[in-house]
């Protein structure tokens, strides 16, 4: 399976390596499903942030005697936010993985183009 980095990197190179195969791949279904895969991430990562500034600020309120109920009011709501994106992006990276071996590693240019192994 070709690294999607490369196939990123490389996206002419992966679509005439796939056409001289006689293969059709759809690059555009990956490079979307990738894009949404990393926009999850993002999102994940600064409600995690915000999740540990919020645990920070309840420890701090509670510490001066006061009442955290807002802030932890404000977590629960992060925190059930992180729970649906998980397995969101568990299910996009399964389908993501799948299309991606769909991808023929890239010929070498001295492979000539045809739908045989020339050893006939």
């Amino acid at each position: 399976m070709l690294d999607l980095k490369f196939i990123r990197e490389n996206r002419d190179l992966v679509r005439d390596g796939a056409e001289a195969k006689g293969i059709t791949v759809n690059l555009d279904e990956i490079f979307a499903l990738d894009d949404k895969r990393r926009a999850l991430i993002q999102e994940g990562d600064a409600l995690k942030a915000k999740r540990n500034l919020f645990s920070a600020q309840v420890g701090k309120i509670k510490k001066q005697g006061g009442n955290a109920n807002a802030v932890i009011a404000e977590m629960e709501t992060v925190k059930n936010r992180i729970q649906e994106i998980d397995p969101e992006l568990r299910e996009l990276e399964a389908n993501l993985s799948s299309l991606l071996l769909t991808v023929p590693n890239v010929p070498h240019p001295s492979v000539p183009v045809g739908k045989n192994s020339g050893r006939e």
